[in-house]
């Protein structure tokens, strides 16, 4: 089993990811990887920057409307359409809503992005490490 380790940058969790849209062949970014933030407080799969949202063309298929709930308890609306969240260098991919909001500014991995990955934090070499269970 392959385990991978990145270090924190600002105190964040962040992981190299690749977001896809299967049913029109779209990815982002679309050459290399774009961070995504472990936030143990989302309980979605992905969390995703409108701007984001429209370059994988997931605004085209038709998105469900659900709704979240920010850490200061204000409900949001939330766009969501299916997509697929990967992790190149384990190899490693999921599939599930992928959600948006005008508010949200940086791409977030929910606790649903994580049920199959074991995730350890060690904190006193500020690494976060992953592998697939």
């Amino acid at each position: 089993m392959k385990t991978l380790a990145w270090r924190f940058t600002d105190d964040s969790l962040l992981i190299p990811i690749r977001l896809s849209n299967p049913l029109l062949d779209t990815e982002y970014p679309v050459d290399g990887r774009v961070m995504g933030a472990l936030d143990t407080g989302y309980t979605g799969f992905v969390l995703i920057p409108p701007i984001v949202f429209r370059a994988l063309k997931l605004d085209e298929l038709k998105p469900i409307t659900t709704k979240g709930q920010m850490a200061d308890g204000r409900s949001i609306k939330l766009l969501a359409a299916y997509g697929i969240f990967r992790i190149p260098e384990l190899p490693f991919e999921d599939e599930g809503l992928i959600e948006t909001n005008p508010e949200i500014k940086e791409i977030l991995l929910g606790m649903k992005a994580m049920r199959r990955l074991k995730t350890t934090v060690d904190g006193s070499r500020k690494l976060v490490m992953v592998e697939t269970c």
